[in-house]
């Protein structure tokens, strides 16, 4: 990977939105709703906006299903 890579995250600490929504498969306008909605919580660090690794974690597992079904 490199750093045009939008999944690349040295640290993996904190990702960017694209990041975020790269790891999630979604566009980063969705992922924009749900940080919006309060679903998924960010770090804002001046204009800029960042998702601990282990929100964006944490917020997978809310939303697994058990029998793996939708």
């Amino acid at each position: 990977m490199t750093h045009r890579d939008p999944t690349y995250a040295p640290d993996r600490r904190l990702l960017t939105r694209s990041q975020a929504a790269a790891n999630l498969a979604v566009n980063v306008r969705t992922l924009a709703r749900l940080l919006a909605a309060g679903e998924l919580p960010c770090v804002r660090i001046g204009r800029a906006v960042r998702i601990r690794a282990d929100d964006l974690d944490e917020f997978i597992e809310r939303r697994r299903s058990p029998t793996g079904r939708s």
